[in-house]
């Protein structure tokens, strides 16, 4: 791909994120490097980092070496290493906190899906389980059962304008995601969008969203209770069956209703499936049910024949087809959940310690954080000089094999100019999606064109 682009921004950006002085000065702050000689921080860092991708049994062995490589005349042994993890993982946490900044300074603007563009950002929240070696159930309790009894549970919240993580942290398994909502209501701002799944639902929440001027996208749980207001009654609530509205209609719903005790005005957009998923849909729903020994009661079996979201976004700004195709959106994020265990492995680690185990998980995201900020950059110029997509997954999936090439070039950047837009476009050749009739969630949006009173309302018209 003779026209590949990496912009310069985003390279010196790179470089200067692996300059010793930077990361030792890091340390020195923290505690880290308080002698004069032996194992230095940018030793640590780059061990725990890039030089573990290719690594799949880690151990403080392997480390140890890696980090005599990387250092010359260290001689380093496990004990020794072993004595420096509590400082180095509460440094692993400093540079995790850097580069997300990075990543997020780099972030673009995108010139991405259209109708996007009439919000200022659009957020995704989700969350992933990963087991952990059993001596760390204190510090992150597991489900137990037939489930790991350590596991830590990561909470995200992913920019899919900018294609960037604005928050990554870390809690036992046994936290639920409906505690995380007050944290994603606190960081949104007016004309911001925040697309939920169902763990997620708080109709409290959804009213402090709606107060702050930003947006929420979510389903429905099953027992919601929905109001209308009773022209009959003086404007009264009057309490609604959500069967009645949708079997009144002619497959498509869009209106306003009330919500819970809290009477919260959304907007309930529903579309019915073709047949054949919905058959689909509640063959695997009773499959489910079955192994609970429960039985799904009629009116869970007629919901499962509709797309059923709520929103706060109006009906001028999107339409109910756009709006489902929003909401599908969220696979993103269950694609890099995918990549994270797939490609960086996650998910993989030995009987290790606390600090053993948040110096590599730190390492892995620090890893994730900034190669995402790449892929972000060469999607966005990939996309301008071609109008095709890059594959996320295939993306990681080639830069792994080239990873070591491209760091050894970030080392010398009067040299490595040339050589990383070399390796970057060879990447690049292996990671354009493959053309297909059915058009990806994504490029249905890209096409879409902003409703013309947003334009007008904007100025971008």
């Amino acid at each position: 791909m003779k026209n590949a682009t990496i912009s310069i921004g985003t390279k010196m950006s790179l470089i200067k994120m692996f300059t010793q002085r930077q990361i030792e000065e890091r340390a020195y702050e923290i505690g880290f490097s308080k002698r004069n000689s032996g194992l230095e921080a940018i030793t640590f860092f780059k061990a725990f980092t890039f030089e573990l991708w290719n690594v799949h049994e880690i151990t403080l062995d392997i480390i140890a070496g890696k980090c005599e490589d990387l250092q010359y005349g260290l001689s380093l042994s496990k004990q020794a290493l072993f004595e420096r993890l509590e400082m180095g993982a509460k440094l692993m946490k400093e540079m995790l906190g850097m580069a997300v900044n990075l990543a997020t300074k780099q972030a673009y603007s995108a010139e991405v899906m259209g109708v996007l563009k009439q919000f200022e950002n659009v957020y995704i929240a989700d969350s992933t389980t990963i087991s952990l070696p059993d001596k760390l159930k204190d510090l992150y309790t597991g489900l137990g059962g037939t489930n790991a009894d350590a596991a830590v549970k990561v909470q995200a919240v992913f920019n899919i304008i900018k294609n960037q993580f604005e928050k990554l942290e870390l809690f036992s398994a046994t936290s639920s995601d409906g505690k995380y909502t007050d944290e994603i209501v606190k960081m949104l701002n007016p004309y911001e969008v925040i697309i939920f799944d169902l763990g997620y639902f708080c109709i409290k929440s959804f009213r402090e969203i709606i107060e702050k001027q930003a947006h929420f996208i979510s389903r429905v749980k099953t027992n919601t209770i929905f109001y209308m207001k009773s022209h009959i009654e003086g404007g009264k609530f009057e309490k609604v069956d959500i069967l009645n509205i949708l079997r009144r209609s002619t497959g498509v719903v869009d209106t306003r209703v009330f919500i819970g005790r809290e009477k919260v005005d959304v907007r309930l957009v529903a579309v019915r499936l073709p047949e054949g998923i919905i058959n689909e849909r509640r063959r695997k729903e009773n499959k489910k049910a079955k192994v609970k020994g429960k039985t799904l009661t009629d009116i869970e079996l007629e919901l499962l024949a509709w797309n059923i979201i709520i929103t706060s976004i109006p009906q001028d700004m999107l339409t109910v087809e756009t709006m489902c195709e929003i909401y599908r959106i969220r696979w993103q994020i269950e694609l890099i959940f995918k990549t994270w265990k797939g490609c960086f492995e996650i998910d993989k680690m030995n009987n290790i310690g606390k600090d053993y185990f948040a110096c590599v998980f730190y390492g892995k995201i620090i890893l994730i954080t900034l190669m995402t900020a790449l892929f972000s950059d060469l999607k966005k110029n990939i996309f301008s000089e071609t109008g095709r997509l890059l594959s996320m997954a295939k993306f990681f999936k080639n830069l792994r094999e080239k990873l070591p090439e491209l760091i050894y070039s970030l080392s010398f950047s009067f040299l490595s100019a040339r050589k990383i837009i070399e390796l970057i476009s060879d990447i690049l050749k292996r990671c354009l999606e493959e053309k297909r009739s059915r058009k990806t969630t994504e490029r249905v949006l890209l096409e879409q064109h902003l409703p013309e009173v947003i334009l007008i309302n904007t100025g971008l018209s």
